[in-house]
């Protein structure tokens, strides 16, 4: 295919210079012979004369075999999308294809991040993704995943480095300066996005010393006052919707941190129930705002959740059941309605970062997400050891069907 697709482009840039193929071969010091058969796609030239066909065109090698090494943002994420529905339906294909993919755009960032991303999501579920470290399919998986994202780091260090090289002189001075810092940032911007991933691929794969390399360099060293002050300068240049829209912003994503630290510590804390005591009241404070609980709505129910198990692990029956009950409230209103009264007040200014009911898809993505966790915690109820005791507990047997759905099955 590709010696045929440069027979193609070899007579197209032939015509366009408005040249014989008896100059062609004069220019190169080969027979017309030579020349007729590269644009039949008999035969391809000696790798040696490869440059000199371009410099003759004023082209590019990618230029005389049609290689694009880029996709556009939006050819890359409509890629992703078809990638994403083709592990669904055909795993071993899908695989493949990111193989040819990573392959073909090896110099693309945004293809091989949605290439890395993609695999991430699948090795979970692969065969051997539950084990530590993952092996078989998840193996593969994983190790190619994780030679996308390193792939990216170099790519983003390789455009630092020119930045610095050439912009020393140029940067601020023209275009390409201006050109190439644009690319470093965009480039530093999508590997970031990518970094939590590759520490969680690596350490299933059983490099955790390279997982924990990856992220001390990224942990603060204190709380950042940078979205306060440029609030403050917005404000003063009489600009108050780009100064609260700063807050805002900052105020989500540091409560989305906050709320991911805290599941972090359930889970260091787990069938502790003294020790989780503490977080939960914590949990229970921040979730009292519709808001803030919308930001990460299985917050709540996989806080009391834990707590319950807890309680049940030390034999405290009545305070598990009573936790549970809690716990099922929780996912009951898991989600919401979608509805953005709740944000009105505190995330008015962001509600475009924020998934919420304005959005088409929402009430479908809502179903999908309370029925993915409604049977994670019905699988939890069945499989943890610590409600063995309860068992015939008619309580239990009542709000595990409550959790499955099966009680609102029974009353429609």
């Amino acid at each position: 295919m590709e010696q045929l697709q440069f027979a193609e482009r070899l007579a197209h840039e032939r015509r366009r210079c408005g040249l014989t193929q008896d100059q062609v071969a004069a220019h190169l010091g080969v027979t017309k012979a030579a020349v007729s058969k590269w644009e039949r796609g008999a035969s391809l030239p000696d790798m040696a004369q490869m440059p000199k066909i371009a410099s003759l065109f004023a082209v590019t090698l990618d230029d005389l075999f049609g290689y694009e090494p880029q996709l556009s943002s939006a050819e890359a994420t409509a890629w992703y999308v078809e990638a994403l529905a083709q592990f669904a339906d055909d795993p071993a294909t899908a695989f493949r294809c990111c193989g040819e993919m990573a392959v073909r755009y090896w110099s693309c960032v945004e293809v091989l991040f949605y290439i890395g991303m993609a695999l991430y999501g699948q090795v979970p579920q692969m065969t051997g993704g539950t084990d530590r470290p993952v092996r078989g399919d998840a193996a593969d998986y994983a190790e190619l995943a994780v030679r996308c994202f390193e792939r990216m780091r170099t790519l983003a260090r390789r455009a630092e480095e020119g930045r610095v090289t050439t912009g020393g002189a140029s940067e601020g001075a023209g275009s390409e300066g201006v050109r190439a810092k644009e690319a470093a940032t965009s480039l530093r911007s999508v590997v970031q996005r990518s970094v939590e991933a590759e520490a969680v691929v690596l350490q299933w794969l059983g490099r955790v010393s390279e997982a924990v390399a990856l992220l001390e360099p990224l942990l603060p060293d204190g709380p950042s006052l940078v979205s306060t002050v440029l609030a403050s300068i917005y404000q003063e240049q009489g600009e108050d919707g780009h100064a609260e829209r700063t807050l805002q912003r900052a105020l989500a994503f540091s409560l989305v941190d906050a709320q991911c630290a805290l599941t972090g510590l359930v889970a260091a804390r787990q069938y502790d129930a003294a020790a989780l005591e503490p977080v939960v009241q914590v949990v229970e404070s921040l979730c009292a705002d519709d808001a803030v609980a919308s930001l990460n709505p299985s917050l709540l129910p996989s806080v009391r959740y834990a707590y319950a198990a807890a309680l049940a692990s030390g034999g405290e029956r009545e305070r598990a059941m009573e936790a549970l009950g809690r716990f099922a409230d929780a996912l009951d209103a898991s989600w919401g309605d979608g509805s953005v009264e709740s944000r009105a007040s505190l995330f008015d200014k962001i509600s475009d970062l924020l998934w919420s009911g304005e959005q088409a898809d929402y009430p479908e993505q809502r179903a999908k997400a309370v029925a993915a966790l409604r049977q994670q915690y019905s699988l939890r109820l069945a499989a943890d050891p610590c409600w063995n005791d309860l068992r015939d507990d008619e309580g239990l047997v009542a709000l595990t069907a409550r959790v499955t759905g099966d009680d609102a099955r029974e009353g429609a």
